[in-house]
């Protein structure tokens, strides 16, 4: 692993900063900036924004059975997860994700040893002590390489299969830090040291804030059976639109029968409803069932906002 030579140039003094996403010309404006203003903040390194174009490249050079587990994922967070361990690994540098921004140049802590952060929130414990929305790693550091093995272990071994959290992210990386060298009295605050507050930690401070939080209860992994009882009792209306584009893509057709079966509450949204009468006569019957019960069968939900 992690011998075949890369088409990504970077400084090999690790002085790079590596952003991802899926297709870099679908990143909102307002995250764009916070690119543009690392960039200048920190303008002797190198930014790479890159997507599953030269991601997929780096993998495959580092390790095709991995390669052939990522391009199964159905949940981009997953794969900016697993694109990150590859990039520090690989090349060594910074790691940002592009909703964040730094408040300081960040040659403040050096290149020499890995730079971490805890999460300030009260929601820490249950998702990882350590957040892996910014990481500082020197180039083919153990903490990469370990989290990584652990990853494909978590695969082999069918577990976390359905939260991106503790197969991928802060859970991740939670799990490893300490014995490779990264002890909990080393790690950062990350609201120092970034913007963002409470607005930064919401996609965990509410199970339906975040609608890939929604998703991966289905299965992070094309092929993988959902897991219904991870799917909150109600959601928000404005995950609609997003879950029925999933089902869609992914052929979830038959896991959204059985799903609006045991969380009749979702059809109170007048555009999962409509979209469940084109799945057959055993959802037909649940909207008859919530008629008979009196429960809402009208536009928005109640938990419209």
């Amino acid at each position: 692993m992690a011998g075949s030579a890369s088409a990504l140039v970077g400084q090999p003094e690790g002085r790079n900063i590596f952003y991802y996403w899926d297709d870099p010309s679908q990143v909102p404006p307002r995250f764009m900036a916070n690119i543009r203003i690392a960039r200048a903040m920190n303008y002797d390194w190198d930014v790479h924004l890159l997507g599953d174009d030269v991601v997929e490249t780096e993998i495959a050079a580092f390790d095709p059975e991995l390669l052939a587990q990522y391009r199964r994922i159905r949940i981009p967070a997953c794969r900016s997860d697993i694109a990150r361990l590859v990039l520090l690994y690989r090349h060594g540098g910074w790691y940002l994700d592009a909703d964040i921004e730094p408040r300081k140049a960040l040659d403040i802590f050096g290149v020499g040893k890995p730079v971490l952060f805890w999460r300030d929130d009260a929601d820490a414990d249950g998702f990882g002590r350590v957040t892996n929305m910014a990481m500082y790693l020197p180039k083919g550091h153990s903490l990469a390489l370990d989290a990584l093995k652990v990853l494909r272990g978590y695969i082999r071994e069918e577990v976390n299969l359905h939260s991106v959290f503790r197969l991928s992210g802060p859970g991740l990386i939670t799990a490893v830090a300490e014995r490779n060298g990264v002890a909990e009295d080393d790690l950062h605050s990350f609201l120092k040291h970034f913007r963002g507050g409470f607005a930064t930690f919401r996609p965990t401070s509410h199970e339906t804030s975040s609608s890939w939080i929604l998703l991966q209860a289905f299965g992070i992994f094309d092929g993988t059976k959902p897991s219904y009882p991870a799917f909150p009792k109600k959601i928000d209306a404005d995950k609609a639109e997003v879950l029925i584009d999933f089902a869609k893509r992914w052929k979830l057709e038959g896991a959204c029968r059985e799903l609006f079966r045991r969380r009749p509450a979702y059809l109170e949204i007048s555009e999962l409803r409509q979209f469940s009468e084109t799945l057959g006569p055993g959802v037909k019957g649940v909207l008859k069932g919530m008629k008979n019960r009196g429960l809402k069968t009208g536009s928005g939900g109640q938990n419209a906002r």
